[in-house]
């Protein structure tokens, strides 16, 4: 059962990667740099609204959380916003946004040209705990490809061209909004320098 906690732990730190990561196919950085990596734990989408800066998204990064719903909104429901503070039409507004909706998970993000594309929706049942997982990465040719695994299994994988860098990245979870009693846990965002 996961624990709401109102105080929310903000940890940004660099990291090597390591065996484990090896082991479960996350490839290691290659690019000279640490990665940068932000933590949050348990919290509302409700009750938290900047979780931090990505002074530089990378082309490359990964966004992990696990989520519990135990009751439905009655609207579109944000969950958590990457954004430069565009607006959806706008390339930086979305990168990506992740909502709860009519009983399912949305993410949106940029998709080649487009600024808002829906690129996944995924139903949820109420009182179950699902662990989700974001990836944007280089794959050859200057493609770069997103996945989404959810519960440790790959659901959808889309390619992106072209893979951009974005600057002044905001992390909200959430970005206001009724209380409902939902939850996150386990945010991780990955940026590959």
């Amino acid at each position: 059962m996961i624990k709401i906690c109102t105080l929310a732990i903000i940890v940004v730190f660099t990291c090597q990667a390591n065996a484990k990561n090896e082991i479960l196919g996350i490839p290691p950085n290659n690019h000279g740099i640490e990665p940068q990596i932000t933590k949050l734990e348990a919290f509302k989408p409700s009750d938290v609204g900047l979780i931090g800066n990505i002074g530089r998204l990378s082309t490359e990064w990964s966004l992990s959380f696990d989520f519990i719903c135990r009751e439905y909104p009655d609207n579109w429901y944000s969950l958590l916003v990457a954004t430069t503070g565009a607006t959806h039409h706008r390339f930086g507004g979305r990168v990506p946004r992740i909502y709860l909706h009519l009983k399912k998970i949305w993410i949106f993000s940029h998709l080649g040209s487009s600024t808002n594309y829906g690129i996944i929706k995924y139903d949820v049942n109420l009182n179950q705990i699902y662990s989700f997982e974001i990836n944007h990465r280089y794959v050859a040719n200057g493609e770069y490809r997103y996945t989404f695994i959810v519960n440790g299994v790959e659901i959808s994988s889309i390619p992106n061209t072209p893979g951009r860098q974005i600057h002044n990245v905001n992390l909200f979870g959430g970005a206001g909004g009724p209380d409902l009693d939902v939850e996150l846990s386990n945010v991780k965002h990955t940026n590959f320098l």
